[in-house]
């Protein structure tokens, strides 16, 4: 494969953009630490300021640093483009005479929180506001507004609520030689994230008793020929109990994370059953497991899909270099209805 254009792989975002209904939030996920996620999401910012669309962008911590807290190495800051919004701090404003103030809230230890607008092209440090229901309440405001069309929420894999379907709609995926393992390995580890956000949902009737349960603080929910039998307020971590009592043909949810653990008890039941989950980002198992459970007849449901819109690829590591294009490659024909960009042609 020829490495790819500049011109490529920015018309690939931009009519992705093009595309996307208004109102909806997109989480940016790493698959690792310094993966290229910032240096991704700078030109996406851009793009979508390009057609123009307004956004409102957050971080599950803080941003923007000039050095990388464990490497100690360079880091790229966020450019946020005039006229568009960031959560951020007075503390963590460097050039604050070109940030209009929105709104404010809560004193943190990055200083006062505040949602302000960018009056000129600036470069920002994102704050956490704390919570996924402070998230919610900013994004919520935000976009009934009209102050924006569009939220972004700086994430990473291993911050997973942040890429839940109870705060973004789609995710963006980057990837690449910070990922352990050969180029192979890096796509098959990405194919199977993708798989998991990507689990199809339940039908829609058990999907509805699941949300009434969850409304009422339940968190675990064993159903025998679509009627409820059995129902908890703790999770499988908290309490297997309700495993034990599964029978074939169950279908049983639970709100927790599914971890390693967790299988291992699922299939010591050597029952065949359903079991629904929220959405992938609880799937904290490996792909090895995954395959157990299909194996064995226990399928995989969620509450919610959340559908990766896009993957974009870095060559280029703190400590190695891989062949884009290699990946690139592998991830198109595996992935062929969704655009690879190669974030060093970006």
């Amino acid at each position: 494969m020829e490495k790819r254009s500049l011109n490529t792989s920015v018309s690939r975002i931009e009519k992705l953009l093009k595309e996307l209904p208004d109102g909806k939030t997109i989480s940016i996920v790493g698959m690792n630490k310094n993966v290229g996620k910032t240096t991704f999401m700078n030109v996406f910012l851009e793009q979508i300021a390009k057609v123009k669309k307004k956004f409102l962008i957050m971080s599950i911590g803080r941003d923007g640093e000039k050095e990388d807290v464990l490497e100690k190495t360079p880091k790229p800051m966020i450019m946020l483009p005039a006229g568009n919004l960031a959560v951020t701090s007075d503390k963590m404003t460097e050039f604050d005479s070109f940030i209009e103030v929105i709104d404010s809230y809560s004193n943190t230890a990055g200083g006062k929180l505040f949602l302000g607008r960018a009056m000129e092209n600036t470069y920002v440090q994102l704050l956490n506001p704390g919570s996924i229901a402070k998230m919610k309440e900013i994004s919520s405001y935000s976009l009934e507004s009209d102050l924006c069309s569009l939220v972004i929420i700086d994430g990473a894999l291993n911050r997973s609520s942040h890429s839940s379907s109870a705060l973004c709609d789609y995710i963006v995926m980057i990837t690449g030689a910070e990922v352990h393992g050969t180029v192979d390995e890096i796509a098959q580890k990405t194919i199977y994230e993708i798989k998991k956000y990507e689990t199809p949902e339940c039908e829609f009737f058990i999907k509805k008793l699941m949300l009434d349960e969850i409304s009422q603080n339940k968190k675990s929910v064993l159903m025998r020929n679509n009627v409820i039998i059995k129902k908890t307020e703790k999770s499988f971590i908290e309490n297997v109990s309700i495993i034990e009592e599964i029978e074939d043909g169950d279908t049983v949810f639970n709100s927790g994370a599914i971890t390693d653990k967790i299988v291992e008890k699922l299939l010591n039941t050597c029952k065949k059953f359903i079991l629904i989950v929220r959405d992938g980002s609880v799937l904290h198992l490996n792909n090895r497991n995954y395959r157990r459970l299909m194996r064995n007849g226990i399928v995989i449901k969620t509450l919610n899909k959340v559908n990766v819109i896009a993957i974009a690829v870095n060559g280029n590591g703190i400590r190695r270099s891989i062949n884009s294009s290699d990946l690139i490659r592998i991830l198109e024909k595996e992935l062929e209805e969704k655009p690879v960009v190669d974030v060093l042609a970006l």
